[in-house]
């Protein structure tokens, strides 16, 4: 198994790192900065340190701590923007790679499949205390089992590229990272995983408390989130039943995360294959779905269906129908009649002509005189 130091000295910062992970025999350890990972520096045989500092400065600092005690581990960095001199000091300073923060999955993964050359796993090292499927495993129910027995160690949840990790110590519960999620909100999103793999392993060291609330109140906020959850599943026409976005919509009305997930269901999606697509919190996106129901925006498939044979019998018509139609509200009889070309009948009429003689005129000219 690889042992990777994680300096950081924020500790979403480590979150965010450890939730992006592929599925390597990996164990990550956080350390708030390079003195404290120097005095926990036997507790592991470690195989990679891997620094997180956007401050190019204190980054220097750590890394010139660490090569000065000799170390012989290859070290890796992620850090924000560097010029030119800034780069050149910290390869000086020993390290092996640098990466743009905040690292992206595909990075991450480069860069853990080039150190797999220094480890050789171990099925007695990765044996976990309890794995199974969450199709068939209450994540709430899990987790509040592991509690009563008093465990101490990491609940680790995997769904396809989704991953997230909940703490527990003597039985409380501690901390929990999933994406950049709040810890509390990772645990309701975790536990509510109807898909999936669960595993808990046994571990000595672990994160430090950044959840407040007891075991029994925690609970009682997964119990409201699946209920809540069930609530908004109601307000749909159905599990199975696919929602369309309205063919009238103009998708230029809404910002690039709505837009997104519009054009998704411009096809069709049940709620289902959208909780499949979504990696977020997925109450927070039944509510947006909600409310795009009530308005219109999204449609049941029938009456989607039922709108779009009209829009394509009104495109089949001629443009003269559908603008007569749209302006004066005109029947079927009548556009076709007002559409009939008749050939027009010209009508001569005589007209008066009053300056035929020359006297006529005389007299009109004296008149205009004496006026």
């Amino acid at each position: 198994m690889i042992h990777v130091a994680v300096v950081a000295r924020e500790k979403n910062w480590f979150d965010q790192l450890i939730t992006r992970i592929p599925r390597l025999p990996i164990s990550f350890r956080w350390f708030e900065n390079t003195g404290d990972f120097l005095k926990r520096i036997e507790f592991e045989d470690w195989h990679l340190i891997y620094i997180v500092e956007k401050d190019a400065e204190i980054l220097e600092r750590g890394l010139a701590e660490l090569t000065g005690n000799g170390l012989n581990v290859p070290i890796i960095c992620s850090t924000g923007k560097l010029d030119q001199g800034q780069r050149q000091l910290i390869w000086q300073l020993g390290v092996k790679e640098i990466v743009p923060w905040p690292v992206t999955r595909q990075e991450l993964e480069h860069i853990l499949n080039a150190y797999c050359h220094f480890y050789a796993p171990n099925p007695e090292n990765d044996r976990c205390l309890f794995r199974g499927s969450l199709d068939y495993i209450d994540g709430v129910e899990l987790l509040r089992a592991l509690c009563k027995e008093k465990n101490s160690g990491i609940l680790n949840f995997n769904w396809g590229e989704r991953n997230g990790r909940i703490e527990l110590n003597n039985g409380q519960i501690i901390h929990a990272a999933y994406r950049q999620l709040d810890p509390l909100t990772s645990i309701l999103v975790l536990t509510s995983w109807r898909h999936g793999e669960v595993s808990f392993k046994e571990e000595t060291y672990i994160s430090k408390r950044s959840i407040m609330l007891s075991n029994e109140q925690i609970f009682n906020e997964c119990e409201q989130y699946l209920e809540e959850r069930a609530q908004l599943l109601r307000a749909f026409p159905g599990a199975d039943v696919k929602l369309f976005t309205h063919p009238d919509l103009n998708f230029e009305d809404f910002g690039p995360n709505e837009r997104a997930w519009l054009y998704k269901m411009y096809q069709g999606k049940t709620p289902g294959e959208i909780n499949d697509l979504y990696e977020g919190d997925f109450n927070f996106l039944l509510k947006k779905l909600k409310l795009w129901l009530e308005k219109q925006y999204i449609l049941p498939e029938s009456e989607y269906h039922r709108i779009k044979a009209k829009r394509d019998e009104e495109k089949a018509a001629s443009g003269v129908k559908r603008l007569i139609k749209k302006l004066f509200g005109a029947d079927q009889n009548k556009i076709e009649e007002m559409e009939e070309v008749r050939p027009v009948e010209i009508k001569r009429e005589a007209l008066p002509c009053y300056f035929h003689d020359f006297k006529a005129l005389q007299t009109f000219k004296s008149l205009l005189e004496e006026a």
